[in-house]
């Protein structure tokens, strides 16, 4: 019981790992999208940002955040496992998004592009290391405690 239990904590300890993977996955969706939205000029934001991103913080964050104009606002509604600085970063992006010419935006969009790709990476890699370590961490201090109370 105490090793499940200890387990189970390690493994929750290290989500966050696998929840920031997936926040920014949903990130560069949404990304992907403005960039198809602007080159075939479909329109504002207001006609995707409503779209099923494939992350429920993510998608929460954007139907908050949409007629947010504070930046300080913005950031309350990001989840707690983001960096400040990370969080800063989507707020700077969501802030400059639909306010500049054509080949401005286009800029923008596409160096995001690049920076996700390498986030996600990144990413990615911390999420597979971390979250089999947490579990077995865990793992480890409950059959230890286990050991001493017997």
């Amino acid at each position: 019981m105490i090793t499940a239990l200890s387990t189970l904590i390690g493994k929750r300890f290290t989500n966050k790992y696998k929840d920031k993977y997936e926040f920014y996955k949903a990130y560069e969706k949404f990304n992907s999208t403005a960039i198809r939205n602007l080159n075939f000029r479909n329109g504002g934001i207001r006609g995707f940002y409503k779209d099923d991103f494939g992350n429920k913080n993510f998608n929460d964050f954007l139907g908050e955040i949409i007629d947010e104009i504070d930046s300080e606002a913005k950031i309350k509604f990001l989840p707690n496992y983001l960096t400040e600085r990370e969080k800063n970063e989507i707020v700077d992006y969501f802030t400059s998004i639909g306010r500049q010419n054509f080949n401005a935006e286009m800029d923008l969009l596409e160096r995001t592009r690049v920076f996700l790709d390498e986030k996600i990476k990144e990413l990615k890699e911390q999420s597979r290391r971390y979250s089999s370590l947490g579990a077995k961490l865990g793992f480890t201090i409950g059959m230890t405690t286990m050991i001493i109370i017997l």
